[in-house]
């Protein structure tokens, strides 16, 4: 039987800095290249599996004070960081794992529509092996 859950408390930590407060939505994109191995006389196309690749998109409510993300993820911008992300803002577990790896923060762009709460919208690539853990 499935276990459905609402999204609601994930835990994102950047460097030290634990920003979980202030995301309004979270994304681990994982994904793989898509090689095409197809010979000749072959009816459909064979595709093959080539390296891995993952990365955070990561939004959050604008703040500038010293605590918000805004003024820690500037610091890091075009460099890297540590980041650990888990799905539930609790201890590490075989339902909870943390996913943590070293990223480089690509862009963080600030703005929105008349009338909205200013967001920004971090995307962070993957510069090492993604690790994901079971157990604290």
């Amino acid at each position: 039987m499935a276990s459905e859950q609402v999204f609601t408390n994930a835990f994102f930590q950047v460097g030290t800095k634990d920003l979980s407060a202030f995301i309004t939505d979270i994304t681990l994109n994982l994904a793989s290249e898509s090689l095409d191995a197809t010979t000749m006389g072959a009816g459909y196309r064979k595709h093959k599996g080539g390296v891995l690749d993952y990365s955070f998109d990561v939004s959050f409510m604008y703040d500038r004070s010293t605590s918000g993300p805004t003024n820690a993820l500037y610091s890091v911008l075009g460099t890297t960081s540590c980041v650990e992300f888990r799905p539930i803002n609790a201890c590490t577990s075989v339902n909870n794992p943390s996913y943590s790896a070293v990223v480089t923060l690509e862009t963080l762009p600030l703005g929105g529509s008349f009338g909205t709460l200013l967001k920004t919208t971090a995307k962070f690539n993957g510069f090492s092996c993604l690790q994901m853990a079971s157990s604290s």
